[in-house]
């Protein structure tokens, strides 16, 4: 048989929430494993709860892999390549005014070798007021 549908509300009691809370992080930890060895992928996972000052929950991070430095690979990897996409996507106003500049440029030498829309193609005469 199946489970029942599990209603999704924090527990109130302090001893279940942390038996709770342990065994899924376990699972957790379980399945980021399988994960990251069966697809051939870098995974990481960082486990806090911020409120954990005196209570059942360490006020350090759960992390897996326990290893620290392999951690600490994996997120600098991922900042790392999240800034270079954000260089990648994002333009500066030098970028936009030298486009423009380029456009204006193109049009004015375009105009001086009567090219400009307001002329009749090869015969260079203009077509401005006429209706």
């Amino acid at each position: 048989m199946g489970h029942g549908k599990l209603k999704m509300e924090m527990i109130g009691d302090g001893k279940s929430q942390y038996r709770t809370y342990w065994n899924r992080s376990k699972g957790l930890k379980k399945k980021i494993h399988e994960l990251s060895t069966l697809c051939n992928v870098e995974a990481c996972m960082i486990l806090y709860h911020g409120d954990a000052v005196d209570g059942p929950y360490s006020s350090r991070p759960d992390v897996w892999p326990e290893n620290r430095d392999e951690v600490e690979r994996i997120i600098n990897r991922y900042l790392n390549e999240r800034k270079e996409d954000d260089r990648k996507r994002t333009l500066d106003l030098s970028h936009v005014l030298g486009s423009t500049k380029t456009n204006v440029e193109t049009e004015k030498l375009m105009e001086k070798n009567g090219k400009s829309e307001g002329r009749a193609s090869g015969a260079g005469i203009g077509l401005e007021g006429l209706s």
